[in-house]
């Protein structure tokens, strides 16, 4: 379809989209360390931001991600019903996103994936949500459209359903939501960058998180993937080379040996590019690396010390070319 009606501006205004990357970031290391009701306020402020701005500039700004972050953090906490209703009010933002009658668009975004596949949203709802934004934009108030709450309690008289009984929504409520993905490959292989190093190791830990931390603040569409955040029952060592066979980059924490130096040598076979980063004392290469990883070619890997971990973001952010250029040969 040929849209007759023009686009609304739903976008983040510049003035606060450092404010919003920098709680992001911040609400993602919450998730890390398990501290879900820390997210769930810092999504909030996330929200209270957008919706301040919104009044200063008198028009709708997207929400979507703001909302499905938030409802990633109540599901965390076993906030089900909470969390589906905070899902449902992104579905509807993402909708509002989206060009007049490509409403279905909106099927590619996170939260209709979560509540479709995970929760088994009633198809009835999916079809009546997108019903009442086609009428919004057809009828001239797309501008106006500011809270995904008054088309979800006009989608709860049209179906006779009720807000308060949100579990009638949907067909399954998950017993658990864990912040540990199940073991797979959900995203390009070029978009993923394996982390590995000393998981057991304290020091290691920091510097590992100040990895994953850099690889998001390089572009949030790289995915940072570790083998903590992976739920495994068993054979952990051999899900992590899996792992690692699914990610086209991998950067490696090497001044404390573990597994690792195995899956470095064992990534020549997955033609993943390597970081191998590591402590440094002086400008030589640690002893722990072993002389295989050593002699692994130039064109194949990096190796880069860093004298404190603050060191390593910038590291990262030559390493790791722009996003845009992720699936070409080569990691320039």
């Amino acid at each position: 379809m040929t849209s007759s009606i023009e686009k609304t501006d739903r976008n983040l205004p510049e003035g606060i989209i450092n404010q919003l990357i920098e709680l992001d970031l911040k609400g993602f290391s919450e998730w890390d360390s398990g501290k879900f009701a820390d997210a769930e306020k810092t999504f909030l402020e996330e929200l209270e931001i957008i919706r301040k701005k919104e009044k200063e500039e008198k028009r709708a700004i997207h929400k979507g991600a703001s909302f499905y972050n938030l409802a990633i953090s109540l599901a965390y906490k076993g906030k089900m019903d909470e969390a589906i209703i905070y899902f449902l009010q992104a579905y509807v933002e993402d909708t509002l996103g989206v060009d007049y009658g490509q409403e279905d668009e909106a099927d590619g975004a996170p939260a209709f994936r979560v509540l479709r596949y995970l929760f088994r949203l009633r198809i009835d709802v999916i079809l009546e949500i997108n019903k009442h934004v086609f009428a919004i934009k057809q009828k001239g108030q797309w501008k106006n459209a500011v809270d995904p709450l008054v088309i979800l309690k006009q989608v709860e008289t049209s179906l006779g359903l009720k807000l308060s009984e949100v579990s009638t929504w949907v067909k399954v409520i998950p017993e658990k939501f864990t912040p540990k993905m199940p073991l797979g490959f959900p995203q390009p292989w070029e978009h993923r960058v394996f982390i590995g190093g000393a998981y057991r190791n304290s020091e290691s830990m920091k510097a590992l998180y100040k990895i994953k931390d850099a690889v998001r603040r390089k572009d949030f569409r790289y995915i940072p993937i570790m083998g903590l955040d992976v739920y495994v029952d068993k054979e952990i060592h051999h899900r992590t080379l899996l792992l690692l066979h699914t990610c086209k980059w991998a950067i490696f924490e090497v001044t404390f040996p573990a597994g690792q130096l195995m899956e470095i040598e064992r990534s020549l076979d997955y033609e993943t590019r390597l970081l191998i980063l590591y402590k440094k004392e002086n400008s030589d290469i640690p002893e722990s690396v072993s002389s295989m990883t050593r002699t692994i070619p130039q064109r194949r890997a990096t190796f880069r010390g860093y004298k404190t971990i603050e060191d390593i973001p910038s590291i990262i952010a030559e390493f790791l070319p722009r996003f845009e250029d992720a699936g070409k040969n080569g990691n320039s």
